[in-house]
């Protein structure tokens, strides 16, 4: 038996047409019945870091025709492809009914978030400034500025 409410189900088991009680879950199942939960969740895994792949080949077609900086086409591509693995572990932790640990691990990187954002605000403020800065190109390689009397070239 499986636990769940059918409308609680994962969306994975609706994309891919496999119903949980076909995998045979359950809570508190000792390994041995447990291996067709960590069976699964290694293929689910593994759908996942494929569609991470064809992801980051995807963006690395698309974005040159958002922007032509390769710096910020390479930030963009590891976003996308850390986000879909991320989202892969995730399910796959569902799927060996961890659920309390997908909630403790979320828990803690907010947390840890939260006290290096103020740790590094600085750093953080910086690295934005500079995504923003190699978006928009205000400046370009060879150009002359000026900055606090220091003159220099790009």
């Amino acid at each position: 038996y499986y636990p769940r409410k059918p409308s609680q189900h994962l969306p994975i088991f609706r994309l891919t047409g496999i119903s949980p009680k076909q995998l045979r879950i359950e809570e508190n199942r000792p390994l041995p019945k447990s291996i067709p939960n960590i069976i699964a969740a290694i293929v689910v895994f593994i759908i996942f870091l494929i569609l991470a792949k064809v992801t980051r080949k995807a963006s690395t077609r698309l974005l040159p025709r958002v922007t032509k900086n390769k710096a910020v086409i390479d930030l963009l591509r590891t976003i996308n492809y850390v986000l879909v693995l991320t989202l892969g572990v995730f399910v796959s932790l569902e799927i060996l009914n961890l659920d309390k640990t997908v909630t403790s691990i979320l828990a803690g990187a907010g947390v840890l978030g939260l006290a290096l954002g103020f740790a590094f605000q600085e750093i953080a403020s910086n690295f934005v400034a500079g995504v923003l800065i190699a978006i928009k190109e205000p400046y370009k390689i060879g150009d002359i500025v000026e900055v606090d009397g220091m003159q220099g070239e790009v």
